[in-house]
Parts: structure tokens; C-alpha cells; sequence
């Protein structure tokens, strides 16, 4: 059986853990800067589509 989640509360875990790993890329090797700089696009996206979700 599968177990239902609320996709606002998916939306609302992953954004901020895509910030952070962002973030970590961002700070670490220089290599890295653009993938991180993605990572934390891709977080804020996340984020912004929980907040939208989330005052729906």
C-alpha cells in the first residue's frame, strides 16, 4: 500500500536542502561555481513553489 504525502511538505524539505548544498558547492572547490550557483536556483524554485503550495 502506498502512503500518501503531502507534496507541499516534500516541496518545503527539498528546496531548503538544495539551498544548502548550493551553498556548500558555492563555498568549497572554485571548480564548483556553477553547479552550485544551479543548486541554488533550483532551491529557490523549490522553495518558492512550497510557499505557493503552502498559502494556496
Amino acid at each position: 500500500m502506498l502512503a500518501s504525502f503531502d507534496t507541499a511538505l516534500v516541496f518545503a524539505v527539498l528546496g531548503p536542502l538544495f539551498l544548502l548544498a548550493g551553498a556548500w558547492r558555492l563555498l568549497g572547490a572554485r571548480h564548483h561555481a556553477i553547479q552550485g550557483r544551479i543548486w541554488c536556483t533550483v532551491g529557490a524554485i523549490l522553495c518558492v513553489v512550497a510557499l505557493f503550495l503552502l498559502l494556496r
